[in-house]
């Protein structure tokens, strides 16, 4: 201090090192860790696009094995990523990657399947459950006819591939943002069992 300065008055402080940075292993809560974010998604997107794509309790359970798959990465992307608690944003992110995982074994499942010779018994199966949607709807004549001859193009192998690519189209955004709402519910259970 320079002379003649009171007692009174405190030496300057010493200077406080800046918070950590991202390069000294700190990592901001809202900072997705995307290592541990695709390990938990392929953990558990496997598991949901096999069981989504199984004969009898894919198509049933559908739903059910998306959300609650989307919860589990959540809970596995806290454990991997060691964070205390999981912003739901976080969660929902998680879960979309899972929905992307379990979408592309799903994918793989079904066109192994058409690949096997499965597809005349696939098409078979969609041309019944669209003439029993037909008869059972109880729609007009003229809306009977006109789904009656989108059924029978559905026959033709290019009505047949449209029909396919839109159902998967369909299966992707359901299966995207049924795990992301499945991320968030973990993430929100993780939330309330911290406090």
């Amino acid at each position: 201090m320079p002379p003649g300065t009171p007692g009174e008055i405190q030496p300057p402080a010493e200077p406080v090192a800046p918070w950590p940075t991202q390069q000294q292993g700190f990592r901001s809560p809202m900072q997705y860790d995307w290592r541990a974010g695709w390990r938990s998604a392929i953990t558990v997107g496997v598991v949901i696009g096999i069981l989504s794509s199984a004969p009898y309790v894919g198509g049933v359970l559908c739903c059910l094995w998306t959300l609650g798959g989307g919860a589990i990465a959540a809970f596995l992307y806290q454990r991997n990523s060691d964070q205390f608690v999981v912003p739901l944003s976080l969660g929902f992110r998680t879960g979309m990657l899972t929905g992307l995982v379990a979408y592309a074994v799903n994918v793989l499942a079904v066109v192994a399947q058409l690949l096997a010779g499965r597809g005349a018994e696939i098409r078979r199966h969609l041309t019944e459950q669209m003439q029993n949607s037909i008869s059972e709807s109880g729609a007009d004549a003229q809306t009977a006819a006109a789904f009656q001859r989108f059924v029978e193009s559905m026959q033709t192998p290019e009505g047949f591939a449209l029909i396919m690519t839109l159902s998967l189209v369909v299966l992707g955004i359901g299966f995207v943002l049924f795990t992301g709402l499945g991320g968030v519910l973990g993430a929100s259970i993780l939330r309330r069992n911290r406090k």
